[in-house]
């Protein structure tokens, strides 16, 4: 949106968040040199940890498999001190979950339908826990410093991934 543009003007693109349209606009407050130079340390942080979490690969190598539910929430612990993940959303649809090279891709629902997708981009990962507890459910979680990124995927512009 232009800066001077009336209230009630709309932007050419929808820019949504939760069914909510989002309006942009520049802040009335400057940014001081402090703020710039902590943003400026902030993205070299960041960038020098995703060279970190990047273990060499052929770029054509992913791994693919079968999800039947996706669990968001926290860890803490219980009365008794015990380390419990508190769910506060479960999203029971099957789909896959695709380990690539940057990134790791969650594509969930019936290929050709609409589905939900998420990336998880390696360098926000803290921990990444395997589980074969019960061999004919084994779990992954991922503890993220960043939320990963959901996508729509309607089902006319659905591609097999990874090909």
């Amino acid at each position: 949106m232009p800066h001077n543009a009336p209230r009630n003007q709309q932007s050419l693109k929808l820019i949504a968040c939760n069914g909510a349209r989002l309006r942009c606009q520049a802040s009335r407050n400057k940014p001081t040199e402090f703020d710039i130079k902590a943003l400026q340390l902030e993205a070299s942080k960041r960038a020098a940890e995703a060279t970190l979490f990047v273990a060499p690969q052929d770029k054509t190598q992913t791994k693919k498999f079968i999800v039947s539910k996706v669990h968001c929430g926290q860890w803490g612990f219980d009365d008794s001190s015990q380390l419990v993940f508190d769910s506060h959303f479960t999203l029971v649809r099957p789909g896959t979950i695709i380990f690539g090279l940057r990134e790791t891709v969650l594509l969930l629902g019936d290929v050709g339908t609409d589905q939900v997708r998420m990336d998880i981009e390696y360098f926000s990962c803290d921990n990444v826990a395997l589980d074969d507890h019960n061999r004919y459910e084994p779990t992954i979680t991922f503890t993220l410093r960043h939320s990963p990124k959901f996508y729509k995927v309607r089902g006319e512009d659905v591609i097999e991934a990874g090909t």
